[in-house]
């Protein structure tokens, strides 16, 4: 894995369910919107102990993620390559809870 980590603002629009993939890997996500004229939602992902990282976040908060590109490939059939990226959580800073907009 990369260790170049990436930031982007903006509001959350939706905070996921909690999932247990296997027993040793546990993922949540969000969704974030950014702010601008040409408006991009982003899904989020927080895997295992950086699920914290979403502890007390709310739909409406406007806030910074760090966070880092994690790629990979899925073979489906000889010449046929679907690719993944995922943006995965290291920090959450919220810059205005939704309370106080």
């Amino acid at each position: 894995m990369s260790d170049t980590s990436y930031k982007a603002t903006g509001t959350v629009t939706d905070i996921r369910n909690e999932q247990v993939i296997t027993d040793k890997f546990t993922k949540q996500e969000f969704v974030m919107t950014t702010p601008g004229d040409y408006p991009q939602h982003l899904i989020f992902e927080a895997s295992n102990k950086r699920i914290e990282t979403m502890d007390g976040l709310c739909v409406g908060d406007k806030i910074e993620v760090t966070f880092n590109l994690q790629g990979r490939c899925w073979e489906k059939a000889p010449g046929d390559v679907k690719v993944f990226i995922t943006l995965s959580v290291w920090k959450i800073k919220v810059l205005k809870a939704e309370w106080e907009v």
